[in-house]
């Protein structure tokens, strides 16, 4: 179980890292926007990771979508 929790853990600063492009497109990449936007999406893809290891990448991918539904749709239209 350790392995699967290094391993999440790996995957999960990744998946943060992978988001740094869309990042820089909105502020310039200082040193707390990068960390903000590795801690703000290493979280949830931590329990993305954890979904995976349980319940397949389906799953994952399902969670993926409802959170981007979630924080790109459903949250601005609440907002306004």
């Amino acid at each position: 179980m350790a392995s699967a929790a290094v391993g999440i853990a790996g995957a999960a600063v990744l998946f943060g890292a992978l988001h740094l492009p869309a990042a820089a497109q909105v502020w310039p990449l200082t040193h707390l926007v990068v960390a903000r936007t590795l801690l703000l999406n290493a979280l949830p893809g931590a329990l993305f990771g954890a979904i995976y290891v349980r319940r397949g990448l389906e799953h994952a991918i399902v969670m993926h979508f409802a959170a981007d539904i979630a924080l790109h749709v459903v949250l601005p239209a609440v907002m306004t």
